[in-house]
C-alpha cells in the first residue's frame, strides 16, 4: 500500500500559489511515474476521491486496474458539503461519533485534530480547492471498474449523492457502510476492510 501526502499535508511542503484539485492530481501522476507503479488499484476518500478522478481525466499514462471512491462526489461545491462538515465536526467533538471499539482509529482522529489545530490553513486550502471541482459531465470517461463506498450516516456526502455518482460511472458498484459517518475506514474498520477486500479479490479474478 502506498499513501501519498499531498503538498501542504503531512510532511510534504506546501507549494506556492492557490491549491486546486487538478494541481493535487498532477502530484498523483508524478508519484505514479516516479515510482514506476504497475498494476494497481487507486483509492481516494472525500477530497482525495476528487483528486484521483481528476488525475484519471487528465493525461494519466498509468491507468489503474480499479478505482475505489470513498464518501466523495462528482462535485464538491461548498454550499453542499460545508454544513455536513460542520455537523460531523461538532458530533465528533461531542462524542456522538464513537471510535471506542477501534483504539488505533481514535489515535488517528486525535492526531488529525492536533494537526488541524496547529495549522488551520490546511482545511482552508482544501475547501478552496474543492469549491471549484465539478466533473459531473465527464464521469462517463472513467471506464475502469469502480467501487463506491459511503457511510450510512454521512452528513457530508450522503448515500443518495454517492448512489448518483455510482449510477453515472460506466462500471461501478456501491456499498453503504452501516453505522459509519464520513470516515468509514476509521468508524467501521472491519466492515470497510471486508468490502474493500471483496472488491480487490473480484478484480483479481476478473483480470486473471
Amino acid at each position: 500500500m502506498i499513501a501519498i501526502d499531498l503538498s501542504g499535508h503531512g510532511k510534504s511542503d506546501r507549494l506556492p500559489g492557490p491549491p486546486s484539485i487538478t494541481g493535487y492530481a498532477a502530484e498523483v501522476a508524478a508519484l505514479t511515474e516516479h515510482l514506476d507503479i504497475g498494476a494497481h488499484i487507486l483509492a481516494g476518500h472525500s477530497m482525495g476521491g476528487a483528486v484521483v478522478m481528476s488525475h484519471l481525466l487528465q493525461s494519466a499514462t498509468r491507468r489503474p486496474n480499479g478505482l475505489v471512491l470513498v464518501d466523495t462526489a462528482a462535485t464538491l461545491d461548498l454550499s453542499r458539503i460545508l454544513p455536513g462538515l460542520l455537523k460531523e465536526a461538532i458530533d465528533d467533538r461531542l462524542g456522538s461519533i464513537s471510535l471506542e471499539d477501534n483504539p488505533d482509529a481514535a489515535t488517528i482522529r486525535r492526531h488529525e485534530a492536533q494537526v488541524f489545530a496547529r495549522n488551520p490553513g490546511v482545511m482552508q486550502r482544501d475547501l478552496a480547492a474543492c469549491s471549484g471541482f465539478d466533473i459531473s459531465d465527464r464521469l462517463g470517461e472513467l471506464m475502469m471498474p469502480s467501487f463506491v463506498l459511503v457511510g450510512e450516516n454521512d452528513d457530508v456526502v450522503s448515500p443518495q449523492v454517492a448512489s448518483e455518482l455510482a449510477k453515472s460511472l460506466p462500471r461501478a458498484d456501491i456499498a453503504v457502510v452501516k453505522g459509519a459517518h464520513h470516515v468509514p475506514m476509521l468508524e467501521a474498520t472491519p466492515l470497510f476492510n471486508q468490502l474493500l477486500r471483496k472488491f480487490a479479490d473480484w478484480l483479481e479474478r476478473e483480470l486473471s
